[in-house]
């Protein structure tokens, strides 16, 4: 197919994904991290200076997590827009439509962020775990221990081992001789995928830095 171009989202050939089974393994996720981390409570919200309100998980505030996610998938299959849990020591930043964008270049081909081929754009849902956030420095945010990241791990090839997940670990660093990391955990397409075809990306022009997007 060819590519097209409608009010800041590319419409291209790529992975396709079952939102409804990738939101209910992500509130499955956060329940569980949650309890795990948490002790039963956590609060979650968005990277936006305009909103930075906390809200709180296990209230009906946790509906507007929902409604936030089904809006921007009436969207856009593919934008880089996450919302943040902050549970106990971790931050977890939840990328339910990928994370990810495509770009237009000049000479009006989309490609992805790093100018491949937009057919090679890798546009799995994502769970980023990090540690606390940086004191005073809004969306910054410090290594998580590693200790933290082998509980979370363990988690998702035990109580959580049914959803499938896929945890990809930083390499271990020392800050002041403690241990360490940052996660990615990925819904891989053999598990969540909905075959190929036509999907909406948010589209960006070449001229702006990928710096400036989350």
């Amino acid at each position: 197919m060819s590519n097209s171009l409608s009010a800041g989202t590319a419409l291209v050939h790529g992975m396709r994904f079952d939102f409804e089974k990738v939101l209910s393994a992500y509130e499955r996720l956060v329940d569980r991290f949650t309890a795990e981390f948490g002790g039963g409570k956590s609060t979650f919200g968005t990277t936006h200076p305009e909103f930075n309100k906390r809200l709180d998980w296990h209230s009906a505030d946790r509906d507007i997590a929902n409604q936030c996610w089904r809006r921007l998938a009436k969207l856009c299959d593919s934008v880089n827009e996450p919302l943040v849990h902050y549970i106990g020591p971790l931050t977890v930043k939840a990328f339910l439509l990928g994370k990810t964008w495509c770009v237009q270049q000049p000479d009006g081909s989309i490609t992805t962020p790093n100018g491949d081929p937009i057919t090679e754009l890798a546009n799995e849902p994502m769970f980023c775990l990090y540690g606390p956030e940086v004191a005073g420095e809004r969306n910054s945010y410090c290594l998580a221990d590693e200790k933290d990241i082998s509980t979370a791990e363990a988690l998702l090839v035990g109580d959580l081992a049914d959803l499938g997940l896929v945890c990809r670990k930083t390499n271990v660093v020392r800050e002041k001789g403690a241990a360490k990391q940052i996660a990615f955990v990925a819904f891989p397409h053999g598990s969540y995928g909905l075959g190929r075809g036509p999907i909406r990306v948010q589209c960006v022009g070449a001229a702006v830095p990928s710096s400036n997007l989350n």
